[in-house]
């Protein structure tokens, strides 16, 4: 589903940071690939304890990516960025939120049951869809490198679908042999970026049903931030914990 790109305030559209395509400018767009919430499917014991993680299959087998659209109607939020802003604060990556859009999404996330989309990693129910499309359009191998260093390792397509666990870093980058796509994910973001000519882009949209919007030139990694000044919590706040 491709999305109405967010209009950012006038703070972040005029910061010195800089935009999601200066980062990208090799490629013809870059679409950010809004990161699904899941929902375990019936008859699937799915747990993310902490010391022992679902492997990528279980998570792809036995769970329901749900849309941040669905989320928004049935939570009764504004927008994409409302929603972002509040993933964000949820993850400590902002200082405050919306009172009253924090109560309304975790009320709905608990009574939903629904696990909230992974950060700093391409989220596991999406990998082995992605690498499939990858092999539809003719790649037989994949290279895979870390933020860090640029260092391509080069991966069979095939063996990694096949392999129960993911074997991606964290912040992974994903980087076809004739460079033509090129798949990352930052560190603490619930999102991904998707670079391609806007034909591939469009194919593979399509393909994996992916949710999200095309950045223009000005798009930031904070395209959802929005200054507050009444009806907020921060993380002292006792409503920061509050369901229902």
């Amino acid at each position: 589903m491709i999305l109405k790109t967010p209009v950012q305030v006038r703070e972040i559209e005029e910061s010195i940071a800089i935009p999601i395509r200066q980062v990208y400018v090799d490629y013809e767009e870059t679409f950010v690939i809004l990161h699904p919430f899941l929902k375990v499917k019936d008859g699937h014991d799915i747990r993310f304890d902490l010391w022992k993680r679902p492997t990528k299959n279980d998570i792809f087998q036995g769970t329901l990516p749900i849309s941040w659209c669905e989320v928004i109607a049935h939570a009764d939020l504004s927008n994409i960025k409302e929603l972002d802003g509040l993933l964000s604060f949820l993850h400590c990556g902002r200082f405050e939120a919306k009172k009253e859009a924090w109560l309304k999404f975790m009320r709905y996330i608990y009574i939903a049951k629904l696990r909230i989309p992974q950060v700093d990693d391409y989220p596991s129910v999406l990998i082995n869809p992605t690498l499939e499309v990858f092999k539809s359009l003719g790649y037989m191998d994949i290279f895979i490198r870390s933020d860090v260093d640029d260092l391509n390792i080069s991966y069979s397509l095939s063996k990694l679908i096949e392999t129960e666990n993911e074997i991606l870093p964290s912040c992974t980058r994903l980087l076809t042999p004739d460079k033509k796509i090129f798949l990352a994910t930052d560190s603490d973001m619930r999102f991904s970026y998707l670079s391609s000519d806007r034909t591939t882009l469009k194919f593979i949209i399509d393909k994996l049903d992916l949710e999200g919007f095309f950045c223009n030139s000005t798009t930031q990694a904070s395209w959802s931030y929005e200054f507050l000044i009444e009806n907020k919590i921060d993380w002292n706040s006792p409503e920061r914990k509050k369901i229902i």
